[in-house]
């Protein structure tokens, strides 16, 4: 009897055995049809395995997401929330299926049990929606600031910003639903500048940069860009403030700015030639032309295929309407292969209006030059740039130019 009764477990067991793996091939060979996900391969999975809920699930949705007004689809959306109740995409479809019937008493039901058993984004700003096209503002705010609390590093926040700003002009109001931590700032300072908002983004810009997290990549990368926004914006002023306090935490390397003391390049000595910002030197990645620092200055170096014009260095500096100017540098070209070459010339370029100062051209060996000119009554900023243009009659020069200075001052009056 023990024998039978031995040989009946192992029967049973392969029996189990056997079940189970039939059971899995079928699961796979379901999942494997349905894979592609369109109608069809749901349906030819649906073919193989009926009861395969994940495939009745993935047709519904799909057939819902296609516009199906069927009654059939909204019966098999009901029978897996009915079998999966914690399936916030199954709800929410049921709710953008009753809204558009117009059924908005049930669509909210329906929102609102999504974001009770899934805390996620998604759930939160479909509500919100919601709220902001059924007219309900009391209740979009709680669930705006719902979702700034969630990680903003996992969603794209500006779609609740746009909500927010579609429903007051009030910043105040708005500035209520972000929480006091530093990624929902600065993806608020993001969306500011993204927007256009200017007067916003400068009051919220200290805030900013006192909670931003400076080891986060994304974070620096927006801060440093903060400073291009505001010139961009004709807010230099502002520009110069952020661009001060950024080297002053070490965020840019640069030197500090100050117009009212006529300190208006960054880096007159060369000394943070590969540093990236807007006050910095933006140096020319043309062919044939090499730029790069140095102990002595900036090493401009040419092996006679280059560009027949081309910029090879150029900064932008904040001016004060009105005042006068003298520009200062100091070169050697003895290393050229042709060292009076008449290419090479600074212009200045005041923004806005274009009005343009050329400066004498390069043609000693070793000099320092001066030029002078005077800001407009309404700019704000000059772009300063080294030129190489070739002149008739001569050939590509060769060989290295070096700068040692390049700085803007008050003229003296005379």
């Amino acid at each position: 009897m023990q024998k039978i009764a031995t040989l009946l477990l192992r029967a049973v067991v392969v029996a189990v055995c056997c079940f189970a793996t039939w059971m899995s091939v079928r699961h796979a060979r379901a999942d494997l049809a349905g894979a592609p996900g369109t109608q069809e391969a749901f349906e030819r999975g649906l073919r193989i395995e009926r009861g395969n809920m994940e495939q009745i699930v993935s047709a519904a949705l799909l057939k819902s997401y296609k516009g199906d007004p069927s009654p059939a689809v909204d019966e098999q959306l009901l029978h897996a929330a009915q079998v999966n109740p914690m399936s916030s995409e199954v709800l929410l479809a049921l709710a953008q299926r009753a809204e558009l019937r117009g059924d908005n008493a049930l669509a909210e039901r329906y929102y609102l049990q999504a974001t009770e058993v899934d805390h996620s984004f998604r759930p939160a700003s479909a509500y919100a929606n919601f709220c902001v096209r059924t007219g309900q503002p009391d209740k979009f705010w709680p669930m705006a600031k719902r979702c700034l609390n969630l990680d903003p590093l996992l969603f794209d926040p500006g779609p609740i910003f746009d909500l927010a700003w579609h429903l007051t002009d009030d910043e105040a109001k708005i500035r209520t639903i972000l929480p006091g931590t530093g990624r929902p700032l600065i993806a608020y300072l993001g969306y500011l500048m993204r927007t256009n908002r200017a007067d916003i983004a400068a009051a919220v810009w200290p805030e900013v940069l006192k909670a931003a997290d400076l080891s986060d990549p994304a974070n620096r990368a927006l801060i440093s860009g903060y400073c291009d926004y505001m010139a961009r914006a004709g807010r230099m002023t502002a520009a110069v403030e952020g661009w001060n306090q950024l080297v002053s935490r070490g965020i840019v390397s640069g030197g500090v700015l100050d117009p009212s003391k006529g300190v208006s390049i960054s880096d007159s000595d060369f000394r943070f030639v590969s540093a990236k910002g807007l006050f910095n030197w933006q140096v020319s990645g043309d062919d044939g032309v090499f730029v790069t620092g140095s102990a002595s200055g900036l090493r401009l170096e040419l092996d006679g295929n280059e560009p027949e014009n081309f910029v090879a260095l150029s900064t932008t500096a904040p001016i004060l309407p009105g005042k006068s100017y003298r520009l200062t540098w100091a070169y050697d070209s003895s290393q050229l292969s042709a060292p009076q070459d008449p290419g090479f010339q600074i212009r200045i370029v005041q923004e806005p209006g274009k009005q343009t100062t050329i400066c004498q051209p390069f043609l000693g060996r070793g000099e320092t030059g001066a030029c002078t000119f005077s800001a407009a009554a309404d700019v704000g900023q000059a772009s300063v740039g080294l030129r190489y243009a070739r002149a008739s009659g001569t050939t590509r020069p060769r060989g290295m130019l070096l700068l040692s200075h390049l700085g803007l001052e008050f003229a003296r009056a005379n």
